[in-house]
């Protein structure tokens, strides 16, 4: 005999088991009917069908991610949701590959009291990676809860009361991007382009120019240079050798002297080529 044959459950206590047509019809039925009279849920159906769940009255309600659920139905959208978080999850671990990636490679933008993109550059690289990990922390948490949900009204309060978690699971996706994409990988781009990796990466292509046309150049203390006597860099020394005088704007890349500034760096760094000429000044400078 069976295991069960001729037995009642007391959940349906008019069936068979043996009857699988019936139990299945039922069971489908308990599904996606108990628990729909519950106080939580009927709060729910009200707050929906009232001023409170507004978008108008209340944008703040995230209440978009809860109407489809009676829409489309409810496994179907917590499915969806689970398939968002998923997908956001995705992108936010391609997205970590380029941070992590110039970060363990080695990169980071050198660093000047005049101008610190290294600042920028990390602070890009590490929201970047946290807000990913979080990105998808928050997928695998919402897919292993979803799986524990019993029937459809357990997965409608459960949709219900992480409304507002999938918002700000969308917002930590955006922050992530958008620092380090910004000021991870655009200080990256900046370093590039005015010339820093022909460098040894202990200071920037225009780190003695900075120095020259700001006079603050770093204070000696009392080892190769008196303490506190001014340490002027290889350009500062050519520039009074020749007599050039000091620009009145320091971020003026396209004037003459930085021209001969450029040409002076090229020389004393034996450098080749032109691309090293650091006369880019573009949207992240």
């Amino acid at each position: 005999m069976a295991i069960g044959t001729g037995c009642r459950l007391p959940l349906f206590p008019a069936l068979d088991l043996a009857d699988t047509t019936t139990v299945e019809k039922d069971r489908v039925e308990f599904v996606r009917c108990s628990g729909m009279h519950t106080t939580a849920v009927r709060d729910i159906v009200k707050y929906v069908t009232t001023y409170d769940g507004c978008l108008l009255w209340n944008p703040f309600s995230c209440i978009e991610f809860l109407i489809p659920a009676f829409t489309k139905g409810v496994p179907q959208h917590l499915e969806a949701m689970c398939i968002m978080h998923g997908e956001i999850a995705i992108y936010a671990a391609l997205f970590m590959t380029l941070y992590v990636g110039a970060y363990s490679g080695g990169f980071v933008p050198p660093y000047s009291k005049h101008e610190n993109m290294r600042w920028d550059s990390l602070t890009g690289y590490y929201l970047g990676i946290a807000c990913g990990i979080v990105n998808i922390y928050t997928s695998i948490l919402y897919r292993l809860a979803s799986a524990s949900m019993a029937r459809e009204s357990d997965a409608l309060v459960f949709i219900y009361y992480t409304r507002h978690f999938t918002a700000l699971n969308i917002v930590v996706f955006c922050t992530g991007t958008v620092a380090g994409l910004w000021f991870g990988l655009g200080s990256a781009d900046t370093s590039m382009r005015r010339g820093d990796h022909c460098l040894d990466g202990s200071m920037s292509f225009r780190t003695w120019w900075y120095e020259w046309v700001l006079d603050d150049f770093p204070l000696g203390h009392g080892v190769f240079y008196a303490k506190g006597e001014p340490v002027k860099n290889p350009w500062a020394k050519k520039a009074e050798e020749l007599g050039i005088s000091r620009p009145s704007d320091s971020q003026d890349f396209s004037q003459a002297t930085f021209s001969m500034f450029t040409e002076f760096m090229h020389g004393h760094f034996e450098l080749s080529g032109n691309e090293c000429l650091s006369t880019y000044s573009g949207f992240f400078s």
